[in-house]
């Protein structure tokens, strides 16, 4: 019946789907659809928690974030309000058709063992039974006068369009607060600039998968569309990329030849070292948060396809949208399985690791040179630029001896290739590579 038309109401397709799954004598719905969301859920709220006893700060400007998608991983684990539903039907009267209607449902869910009897102990002392009631009964009541069953779990646990749903805005609630947590400590940009400049110019052997898809995901922004090779583009490259003007550079890399000159900061440039969504992932924030409508965002999402694939799901003439079309050509499309893989990437753990790799930087630094003070192990759980600094200041020195070794090739033979502070990072970042 579907297919006999182009274009099909997407309420209609949930109702066919509706009515599917309740004439449906599976119920392993369940188990393939919401089994793997819950329990993916639960891992994301023990690891948060896991920060959270770390003291690992989140700033307020992505609190509401964090506080939306704790609430939105509570609603998949705990199924909210389900012991308020269950004191509810069982203080149903015996005169009620639906008497007894809690052995009709899962019982609520508990952390421990011992919280699920103390909570049944508790209803039976204030007198609130457990009776079986009549459960044909109930269930010709239930077929004549409710149908489907007015129970959300009923909808989320057997409607695969629901689930999905679910795990879409779990997922994009993750990215959005990681991103946001990454952003605000810069250190994941800044360790790709070290990282491949260590590795371009052999000072570390080895590979770290999670930054290298951090500079294939984010190219245009860490490394503006092009990753730097060349010993005199990894510094310039890093501070362009930041947002410093070209003056401002210039003026930088000239100063070893004037230790006291006053440098001009000039105009800053629009770039920043904030890491970006793709376009897409847009697309669907704005729906989840309410900022545009399905029907706008089918369309977006139509047109953001259409740049890379050169064609539209759109009616020739009307301009409406093939549903069919539309759903065939984003399973078709790449950007949807590149859209999944950013989601579910932990841009939090990413960036902590930074954060450590850098603390460990600068207490070995401390040590080089006697009365600089490393920050504190606690400064690195808080929303800090101070290893964009640290970086810097590394790929700085690189850079200062091969502008040296440019201007007089001859003279400057005696000079070492790195720096004792260059030294002291790259036996920390090699270190690591082992060991991971």
């Amino acid at each position: 019946m579907l297919g006999t038309y182009e274009l099909v109401s997407m309420v209609t397709t949930f109702a066919a789907e509706l009515a599917m799954r309740i004439r449906s004598k599976n119920i392993g719905h369940s188990m393939k659809y919401y089994g793997p969301l819950s329990i993916r859920a639960a891992k994301e709220e023990k690891q948060f928690v896991t920060w959270h006893d770390q003291k690992i700060a989140f700033p307020e400007n992505i609190w509401k974030v964090v506080e939306s998608a704790h609430a939105h991983r509570s609603f998949i684990i705990g199924r909210p309000f389900s012991q308020i539903r269950y004191i509810e039907m069982r203080m149903l009267t015996s005169m009620h058709p639906l008497y007894g209607l809690q052995h009709d449902y899962p019982e609520p869910k508990f952390k421990t063992t011992e919280a699920r009897d103390e909570f049944m102990k508790d209803l039976e002392n204030k007198g609130i039974e457990d009776h079986p009631g009549n459960t044909l009964a109930r269930q010709a009541f239930a077929t004549q006068y409710i149908l489907p069953p007015q129970d959300g779990d009923f909808l989320r646990m057997t409607i695969p369009t629901l689930t999905s749903k679910l795990s879409l805005v779990h997922l994009l609630l993750r990215e959005e607060m990681g991103l946001g947590f990454a952003n605000l400590s810069p250190q994941i940009f800044a360790m790709c600039h070290l990282y491949n400049c260590f590795l371009k110019r052999g000072l570390i052997t080895g590979s770290w998968p999670e930054i290298e898809l951090m500079m294939d995901w984010h190219l245009e922004k860490i490394f503006l569309k092009e990753v730097p090779n060349k010993p005199g583009d990894f510094y310039s490259r890093l501070l362009l990329a930041a947002g410093f003007g070209t003056k401002f550079i210039k003026q930088t890399r000239e100063r070893n030849k004037n230790l006291h000159r006053n440098i001009d900061y000039g105009k800053a440039t629009h770039k920043t070292s904030e890491l970006e969504p793709l376009p897409m992932t847009k697309i669907l924030r704005d729906y989840v948060h309410k900022r545009d409508t399905g029907v706008r965002s089918w369309y977006r999402m139509d047109e953001e396809m259409a740049k890379h694939s050169g064609n539209s799901s759109r009616t020739q003439g009307t301009g409406d949208l093939n549903i069919l079309s539309f759903i065939k050509g984003l399973r078709d499309s790449e950007q949807l399985p590149q859209l999944l893989q950013r989601l579910e990437f932990d841009y939090i753990g990413l960036t902590l690791q930074c954060n450590e790799l850098c603390h460990q930087i600068d207490v070995e630094q401390g040590k080089l040179f006697g009365g600089i003070q490393a920050q504190d192990e606690a400064h690195w759980k808080s929303p800090t630029n101070y290893g964009f600094m640290l970086v810097a200041t590394l790929l700085g020195d690189l850079d200062r001896i091969f502008l040296e070794k440019e201007r007089d090739r001859k003279g400057s033979k005696h000079l070492a290739h790195t720096t004792a502070a260059v030294d002291a990072a790259v036996r920390v970042m090699q270190d690591f590579l082992d060991g991971s």
